[in-house]
Order: C-alpha cells, then structure tokens, then sequence
C-alpha cells in the first residue's frame, strides 16, 4: 500500500515535471525564435562584411609595389604587419569583437617584393547551414532555460514545503500543544 502510494507520488511528479518542461520550452521557444527573415539579414550582414574584406585587399595591397596603409586608416578596419626577414603578414579585421575573437578577419602573406603568396578570409557559409546552426542554438537555450525552470519549480513545489514547511507546522503545533497544557 505504502509502495502503491509511492509510486503514485513518483508518476505525479514525473508527469508534472514532464509537462512543465513542455510548457516552458514552448514559452521560451516563442520568446528566442528569429524569423526567417531577420536571420536572412544578419546573413546578408555577415556576408557583405565578409566580402567587404576581399575588397579591401584589392585596395590596400598592390602587387609588387607595397601596401597602402592610408586605406586601413580611411576604413574600420585594424591591421597589424609582421615581418620575419623572408616574407611580410598583414593581418586586418573589422573592428568588431565577438567574444575574445574578431570574426571579421584576413591575412595576407607577401614576399619581401610584395608578391602575394597567400590569401586567408574567412568562408562564407551557405545560408541554409547558418539558418540551421541558428535555428539549433535557439533550441539549445529554450532547452537549458526550460530545463532550469522546471528544475527550479519542482524544487519550490516538492522540496521546499516538505523542507521548510512542514518543520514550522510541527513546531508551531508543538507550541500550541504546550500553551494548552
């Protein structure tokens, strides 16, 4: 009987935390979700950023002349240049941190007669595999934010009145008991 009871108790809980979670993906889902076509514009963003640092290549590095540093000064760009004695690197990005890193940059390797050896930009992903790592990350975070709210309200309901409530039941009837007596 004690058992049945407990099983009871158990399916409750889990059924209730189940549907919580449920409930609360959902609320979070429709609270993170971007439109197709906001993400179609972030894409078109990067994109042109991207292509933006192609162009300024062609600008800035003349083949077998030298560099115009003028260029990266009328942009938003920031450059650093190492030399090593046999070749020249320029490293240039937009000004633009994410995190610890600039997203937004490209590296030239030049010889010491400014001929071009090496060309590095970033890749431009297609669109349907940046809207499927975006829509995975928004289902990512509705999945953590719901996991966290369930786990927090099933703690307020099923812990905390047996923990902290109930102790204050029994000493307050306990007090009672001992004022009657």
């Amino acid at each position: 009987m004690k058992n049945e009871r407990h099983s009871r108790k158990l399916f409750k809980l889990l059924i209730t935390t189940i549907a919580l979670f449920l409930i609360g993906y959902g609320f979070f889902y429709s609270k993170i979700a971007i439109d197709d076509e906001a993400i179609r514009q972030c894409y078109e963003t990067i994109k042109e950023k991207q292509e933006f640092l192609k162009t300024i290549s062609s600008d800035v590095v003349k083949e077998y002349e030298g560099i115009e540093f003028k260029q990266f000064s009328e942009t938003e760009i920031k450059y650093n240049v190492y030399a090593d004695g046999e070749n020249i690197t320029v490293c240039y990005y937009i000004d633009e941190k994410n995190g610890d890193e600039y997203p937004y940059k490209a590296t030239i390797t030049l010889s010491n007669e400014y001929q071009i050896l090496d060309e590095q930009y970033p890749e431009i992903e297609h669109f349907e595999d940046y809207k499927k790592s975006i829509k995975f990350f928004e289902k990512l975070l509705s999945f953590i934010y719901a996991s966290v709210a369930t786990a927090l309200v099933v703690f307020l309901v099923f812990y905390v009145p047996e923990k902290i409530f109930l102790p204050i039941k029994e000493a307050y009837n306990n007090a009672k008991q001992k004022k009657s007596c």
